[in-house]
């Protein structure tokens, strides 16, 4: 067996396999939480299935260079396994990441990229990119896995899909939110064959170009994108949300303080939407929210502490 592979099948029990609860039998709110996995991201499952493809189609060699755009989540899913592959992987960031996502980097790469200067939408992607392409271009062999362009992105959802059917028997909604576009792409091309009425709604943040042709800064990584996505066409999505920061940071602290939940952003912005929704509907439905990732690496961003204690309601 190819020597790279055999080391990265040892990873593929700890990817995966991720718990999903009933936090609210009241509302019908249910959670798939991601960042009980290798890498404490849902990002890991993209990562492996794109360096997994790349190593069969002889994109990567032992000698190749791995480098990838990032705001913290798949850079440190890619740099898990690019340290187990002993494969060098460059990081491109910036100043938007969180410090402790930054500081993993650190921990697991030897050299890492920060571009600060904005690009046209006052934000960092397109120059993230742009620097990678010129990487590239004298770098030949180096491998970008390009997480908005790479249909592998997406495809390695059809497994969690597989283990979201065997854990729920009805599901009427899913809130998912969205930047690179892959995992609702990969999960709305499936969830039909097993749940047919299922509304799927794509959760974004304002000043995002996926949705919205209005820009503006954005303070929050891991949700949102200064680009169109090239996933979201094959998507099959019912309807999007496009939400503030602050309605972002407020369905962080509600899932902490009423549920004891720490998610991301992006998970406090898919359950901000679940609640908005079942305030609106007259009848009760299963609601489920994806959450990506965990808080913890946000506590410099997010203040979790504004609202007052509360017990937990667990169910």
């Amino acid at each position: 067996m190819n020597t790279l592979l055999d080391k990265l099948y040892k990873l593929k029990k700890l990817i995966g396999n991720t718990p999903l609860y009933n936090i609210c039998a009241e509302k019908n709110i249910f959670i798939k939480v991601e960042y009980y996995q290798l890498g404490g991201s849902i990002k890991m499952r993209s990562a492996f299935k794109v360096i997994e493809e790349a190593i069969l189609d002889g994109s990567i060699n032992e000698d190749t260079v791995v480098i990838e755009s990032t705001s913290g989540n798949f850079g440190i899913a890619l740099a898990l396994i690019c340290r187990k592959l002993d494969l060098k992987f460059i990081p491109v960031i910036d100043p938007c990441i969180s410090l402790y996502k930054k500081k993993k980097l650190e921990l697991l790469c030897s050299h890492i990229v920060q571009i600060t200067q904005k690009d046209e939408t006052g934000n960092y992607l397109l120059n993230r990119i742009k620097f990678i392409k010129n990487y590239l271009e004298e770098n030949k062999n180096s491998f970008q896995p390009n997480q908005y362009k790479n249909k592998n992105c997406y495809l390695a959802y059809n497994a969690m899909m597989e283990e979201i059917k065997d854990q729920i028997d009805q599901i009427d909604y899913i809130f998912i939110s969205v930047s690179s576009g892959a995992t609702v792409t990969g999960l709305s091309q499936h969830i039909k064959k097993y749940f047919p009425g299922i509304k799927i709604i794509a959760v974004d943040i304002e000043g995002s170009l996926i949705f919205s042709t209005i820009t503006k800064e954005r303070k929050l990584p891991g949700i949102g994108a200064s680009k169109t996505s090239d996933f979201i066409a094959l998507a099959d999505i019912h309807d999007h949300v496009i939400l503030s920061e602050e309605e972002i940071i407020t369905g962080c602290q509600k899932l902490f303080h009423e549920y004891g939940i720490l998610a991301g952003a992006s998970g406090g912005a898919a359950f901000y939407a679940a609640l908005q929704n079942i305030e609106n509907s007259e009848n009760k439905q299963n609601c489920l929210v994806i959450i990506p990732d965990s808080g913890d690496d946000y506590l410099e961003l997010i203040d979790y502490k504004c609202f007052q204690q509360t017990s937990y309601e667990i169910h």
